[in-house]
């Protein structure tokens, strides 16, 4: 079995490696002297980028938030003034085959995450204290999480009323509104490592009082990168769930009604205080606020058809949500995530094992590159090898590409019967867990193709059309009732 402690730590026999780096370098050629010395360079940057973080949570601590019992607290009593934070720094990471789906762009922007990091204790609190707003114990990330599309799950939309949105290529973010002792806001942004940033600039206040800013509540959404047609990119968050609203643990109601609210009491407002607020206020906020569209199941067409060719951003896929479950915080089998069957991926962590001369690696010959699948904790298996070409080798040797112990997404090539790179996933911690890795595998074996889905939607339509007409018929024996009791 595999573990963190003998994936993440690599042994090297420091003066065999010197001496396989003078060789390569005596030859005039490009070997994975680079890519060894780049786990050293990467400590060093990852160690810099924590200086950084920590030199900026010393410049900003009137603003951190300091979890305190009974409430989230300021470093001080007097209140600081909102300092301008930096500007959003926008990525490429190419996305690989399979983006006809959404943007035309073959590349997708992925924006970082704006924020200041909070101190280990006080995140620990807060953690605890997200799950508490939920009704749920422990301090784990609580975003939901979709399983794969099969012709199985075909037959749930027939069954049961559905919602389908564009699935975004974009980070995955909770936003959580807290109020200090001081009654001040306090927003945060909870990542899918359940790492918490603290961001000044924003305020959310409640419907019908813009004096007023929400306490306790919880938004699901994720953030994108939306290219302009003047060339402009532009930071948005698209909620798309809410799970709490001023200490209002909602999660427990059906979507349809979860999303009434996120527009009213959280969207809109919001948009109103833009329309009051001072112009520096407006011109600070690091991104723009908006709900992700959603279409009923059987407008399958219309996503095809309009909606995802008008996308600013890179998708790769449908999301399909039952509209009548409630919201569940971990694997919800009520949240379908198709792709057409070459395009699934899997999260895997990825390990190099470099071929032997007696008993020496040598770093001078191109490795294997280990996929390994989690098993929950800090566990892993080993599940199977990447395919790498010689271009793409010798392209990460020339970057200095860090490629040990890191999280990789990888895609089926059913020609060769491979699992083929598709992007690093630095934005998570862990890979797929393993019954995740099965429930992809059987989508890619019993997957629906485009054409299917297309010609499932008058089916799915008739069959939410009957549901409608025998609530409505319900509702109408259910009001007779009401008015012959009321006259008896």
């Amino acid at each position: 079995m595999v573990t963190r402690n003998n994936i993440q730590r690599p042994k090297f026999n420091l003066q065999k490696l010197g001496r396989v780096r003078k060789q390569a370098l005596k030859s005039n050629s490009t070997s994975y002297k680079s890519v060894v010395s780049t786990n050293i360079q990467h400590v060093r940057r990852i160690s810099k980028k924590k200086a950084q973080q920590k030199q900026k949570v010393i410049k900003h601590a009137m603003d951190s938030a300091i979890v305190k019992a009974g409430g989230v607290r300021e470093a001080t009593m007097k209140e600081a003034p909102v300092q301008k934070e930096e500007p959003i720094v926008v990525k490429a990471v190419p996305s690989g085959p399979g983006t006809t789906l959404g943007a035309p762009s073959a590349d997708s922007l992925i924006p970082d995450i704006p924020g200041v990091p909070i101190d280990a204790r006080s995140e620990g609190m807060l953690r605890e204290r997200i799950c508490r707003a939920i009704g749920i114990n422990g301090s784990r990330f609580i975003g939901a999480q979709p399983v794969s599309f099969t012709r199985t799950t075909l037959q749930e939309l027939k069954s049961e009323d559905y919602f389908v949105a564009e699935k975004s290529d974009g980070v995955r973010v909770l936003l959580y509104c807290v109020l200090n002792e001081r009654g001040q806001q306090q927003v945060f942004l909870v990542d899918r490592k359940n790492k918490f940033s603290y961001v000044p600039q924003l305020r959310f206040p409640i419907a019908g009082n813009l004096q007023a800013y929400h306490n306790e509540t919880i938004v699901d959404g994720e953030l994108v990168t939306d290219q302009e047609p003047d060339g402009s990119q532009v930071v948005r968050y698209l909620a798309f769930d809410l799970l709490a609203y001023n200490g209002q643990n909602i999660i427990k109601k059906p979507l349809r009604s979860r999303l009434a609210r996120l527009q009213q009491e959280f969207v809109t407002p919001y948009r109103e205080l833009l329309k009051v607020a001072q112009p520096q206020f407006v011109r600070e906020q690091p991104f723009k606020v908006g709900l992700k569209e959603v279409n009923l199941s059987y407008g399958i067409e219309k996503m095809f058809r309009e909606v995802l060719p008008r996308l600013k951003h890179g998708s790769d896929g449908l999301i399909f949500t039952s509209a009548v479950a409630e919201y569940v915080p971990s694997t919800n089998v009520k949240m379908l995530k198709w792709k057409p069957p070459s395009e699934n991926t899997i999260d895997f962590r990825l390990s190099l094992e470099f071929p032997t001369n007696q008993g020496v690696p040598d770093y001078n010959q191109k490795p294997q590159f280990v996929l390994h699948e989690w098993q929950g904790g800090q566990q892993y298996n080993r599940f199977g090898l990447m395919a790498v070409d010689d271009g793409l080798w010798e392209h990460w040797k020339s970057t200095s590409t860090p490629l040990q112990n890191r999280v990789v997404e990888v895609n089926y090539s059913p020609n060769d019967m491979t699992w083929r790179f598709f992007r690093f996933r630095d934005d998570k911690e862990h890979g797929n867990h393993s019954s995740v890795v099965r429930k992809v595998q059987e989508s890619i074996r019993d997957g629906v193709e485009r054409d299917e889905l297309l010609q499932a939607q008058a089916e799915i339509r008739s069959a939410w059309k009957q549901r409608e007409s025998y609530q409505q018929q319900q509702q109408q024996q259910q009001q007779q009732h009401q008015q012959q009791q009321h006259y008896q």
